[in-house]
């Protein structure tokens, strides 16, 4: 086990992710899963969540809310994990206990590491000045549903190799009464411009049975691919757990 933390923790270093096809096998019970999940993720740091709620358990459905993107059917899109949050995890982990049941692509994960996203960024015209924008803690992260918006930095700092980003709740945060630091479609381009990049640095992996994915929220982005909601099969279920 102390050989499989370091490769981790060597891949959360050199891409901000880890992805492993077959994690650990399904032998056991949903409970037993959960428990040595927490113990797993416990060998990283404190789990970020309250204690009834250090496992959170995915359940894809067609009347899931917009707060709960995970159970819907919709892609997520390129994001790291509590954009609205001052204080994140550090790690975010997702564990398919069930795939889905059109196939392990049907939700599968798209993994970008955050370096090569601010790579391509700086290497357009003007993308020094971009990047130097992307610093400044000026953009509005915030959700329709929740109220508040908080402004942040995209970049952690200029020269560095640290996001935080979410293309819904900066789409949704600037569209709430908030201070005029920058504007809409200058708030929206960015986005656009993030979004782009990801995609041409990203990579595809398929959540298959026993599949892990373990990514780094400051140093890389994730998303998630449309997934099956409805029928009377079982559907995809991944277990999640955060770590400070």
């Amino acid at each position: 086990m102390n050989k499989i933390i370091q490769t981790i923790s060597e891949n959360l270093a050199r891409d901000g992710y880890h992805y492993d096809p077959c994690f650990e096998p399904n032998n056991l019970s949903l409970t037993q899963k959960k428990d040595m999940f927490v113990a797993f993720a416990s060998q990283f740091g404190e789990i970020y969540l309250s204690e009834s709620e250090s496992v959170l358990q995915t359940n894809p459905q067609p009347t899931a809310p917009s707060w709960m993107p995970f159970d819907r059917s919709a892609q997520i899109g390129w994001h790291n994990d509590f954009t609205t949050k001052k204080v994140r995890p550090r790690i975010s982990m997702s564990w398919i206990v069930n795939q889905d049941p059109q196939g392990p692509m049907k939700g599968g994960w798209r993994l970008a590491s955050a370096r090569d996203v601010i790579t391509v960024i700086r290497g357009m015209n003007d993308g020094v000045e971009r990047v130097a924008r992307l610093a400044q803690p000026i953009f509005p992260f915030g959700y329709l549903g929740g109220g508040a918006v908080k402004h942040f930095p995209i970049l952690k700092k200029a020269d560095g190799d640290q996001m935080r980003f979410y293309g819904r709740a900066l789409r949704e945060g600037v569209r709430l009464k908030t201070r005029q630091i920058i504007t809409k479609p200058e708030l929206l381009e960015i986005v656009q411009i993030v979004e782009n990049a990801a995609d041409m640095v990203g990579c595809v992996k398929p959540a298959h049975q026993s599949a892990l994915m373990v990514v780094d929220n400051t140093r890389s982005l994730h998303d998630r691919l449309p997934q099956t909601i409805d029928g009377k099969q079982l559907l995809r279920m991944a277990l999640l757990c955060f770590v400070v």
